[in-house]
């Protein structure tokens, strides 16, 4: 056997084991399995008062086309969701009153229920910015 070869088995005699140990180490240890639900799982069941909320829940859509709000002004009940969808071919930032900046990229949506009654002006920029009202209704 060649010097090289034996200085190449010896190299791999000795780095494998540190190998199989640090690989061994860097493990994450005491994970918790995820156990499937049992056969006779119950998923949580809503209030009474939830239920009927729920029921009474409905969802609404403003469209962003051609650098305008489809609707401007859209009139919700309380608890009603609003979707935006951007369908126009740049991007929008979102700026509400009480939910911050939301980026809105070509082809995304964006989903905000509304809890309270009132008037929630927003507008969209950095293009030519553009202003909505939800006006959120008992």
């Amino acid at each position: 056997m060649k010097k090289e070869d034996r200085v190449l088995a010896l190299g791999f005699l000795i780095l494998a084991p540190l190998f199989f140990l640090f690989t061994y180490k860097l493990l994450p240890k005491n994970q918790k399995k995820i156990e499937p639900a049992p056969v006779n799982f119950v998923p949580p069941t809503l209030s009474l008062e939830e239920e009927k909320i729920a029921e009474k829940i409905s969802t609404h859509k403003v469209t962003i086309k051609n650098s305008k709000l489809y609707p401007e002004i859209l009139e919700i009940k309380t608890h009603d969701q609003v979707i935006w969808e951007n369908e126009d071919d740049f991007s929008y930032t979102i700026k509400g009153q009480d939910w911050g900046n939301v980026p809105l990229e070509p082809g995304e949506k964006y989903t905000q229920a509304f809890d309270q009654s009132g008037n929630f002006t927003y507008t969209l920029s950095p293009n030519i910015p553009l202003q909505g009202v939800i006006v959120v209704q008992n």
